[in-house]
């Protein structure tokens, strides 16, 4: 049977050429090309969103528990200088004794803080972190930013002297060793572990060095009395001091008293010390010395990097600074300068009302 004209028509329909095919493409590649960014910042706007509503959120729990519990609460930041991601604790006043911070374990009080018994620390989404304003600094000569003759005080020397004038910049959480480890990776590349090294577990880092570090590991916190107002220091012995420390309690039964006096006292700030003499490394001791801040500002630091130039923004420091330095650290007032003038007109600052202790915000601009 023979096809007529109309139906050879019908079949013989136009196709698509291979540069119609291949304009197709390129337009989806294009387009794919300008809703990645897109997509990307908006992940990166949610991420913030939700770390400055976890942060505020965490602080009006914290004060919730001080009035209800009658205990000095606070609310501490930590960061870990390997994933790069921060954490919130919300700590409680462990007793009224206090503890000590010096090694010679007398003349240096300090409010002893532990986490909230239940509570789980709080990661903060990726690429978001949390600075501080404090006001607590201690004085500018060496003299007086002396704990003892191996300890410095807290951020002893962060702070820019410029024309006879004392400028107090944003802090970051200095809690992780890796801050002041001189090595920060060893011959294969990997992160030095301090408290491996002070197992002797690791020949790239002394002992020496790795105690130093673990000892200046430090951070700041929001405290709130037991009247729900923010305050700079909680009582001990009757006295109030500005000086805190966060105490993580052990399970001691079972140890002998030679093996309890060489593992961690929960009176007195002892981060070198294990808290289980069995197992040295896998239960690392991460005591970390706070004080309270005034402010918080919460960072896109993603942001903060590409438009500061600072891939590691956390290594910078005051040039007065008298901690240990890694061999990232840079000691610059400029730097530092133009990460908190950054910070100024870039983050969310969190500040708060001093008698109610209730948040007041600066919206990020």
């Amino acid at each position: 049977m023979s096809m007529t004209r109309s139906t050879i028509r019908r079949f013989a329909q136009p196709a698509f050429t291979l540069l119609e095919l291949l304009v197709v493409v390129a337009i989806i590649v294009i387009a794919l090309g300008l809703m990645v960014p897109s997509y990307g910042r908006l992940i990166e706007s949610a991420n913030y969103a939700s770390a400055v509503n976890l942060v505020t959120a965490t602080l009006g729990n914290a004060r919730a528990h001080a009035i209800q519990s009658g205990q000095h609460t606070a609310v501490a930041f930590l960061f870990d200088v390997e994933t790069e991601r921060s954490t919130i604790v919300v700590l409680e006043q462990l007793n009224s004794q206090g503890g000590t911070l010096t090694t010679a374990g007398s003349g240096a009080y300090a409010s002893v803080m532990r986490p909230i018994p239940g509570s789980v620390p709080e990661e903060l989404p990726p690429g978001t972190g949390v600075y501080a304003l404090a006001f607590t600094h201690v004085g500018t000569t060496v003299a007086e930013q002396r704990l003892d003759s191996e300890l410095w005080h807290w951020y002893a020397g962060e702070r820019i002297f410029h024309r006879n004038t004392d400028i107090l910049p944003w802090i970051f959480p200095r809690n992780d060793p890796l801050n002041f480890t001189p090595r920060l990776k060893g011959r294969d590349g990997a992160f030095v572990d301090p408290w491996a090294a002070l197992d002797g577990g690791t020949a790239d880092l002394s002992p020496d060095d790795a105690r130093d570090a673990v000892r200046h590991a430090n951070s700041f916190c929001i405290l709130f009395s037991p009247d729900g107002s923010v305050v700079t220091g909680a009582p001990i012995r009757g006295e109030e001091t500005l000086d805190l420390y966060i105490e993580y309690e052990d399970e001691r039964t079972g140890l002998s008293n030679a093996q309890l006096r060489s593992v961690d006292n929960n009176r007195t700030f002892d981060p070198e010390k294990p808290r289980n003499p069995s197992d040295p490394r896998g239960t690392a001791n991460a005591e970390i010395r706070l004080r309270a801040a005034n402010m918080l500002a919460v960072v896109d630091i993603n942001r903060l990097k590409t438009e500061s130039g600072f891939n590691q923004p956390w290594f910078q420091r005051p040039e007065l600074s008298r901690a240990p330095v890694s061999d990232q650290t840079v000691l610059s007032n400029a730097n530092v300068n133009a990460i908190s003038a950054w910070i100024d007109d870039n983050a969310e600052i969190v500040a708060f009302n001093r008698y109610t202790g209730s948040v007041i915000k600066k919206q990020q601009q």
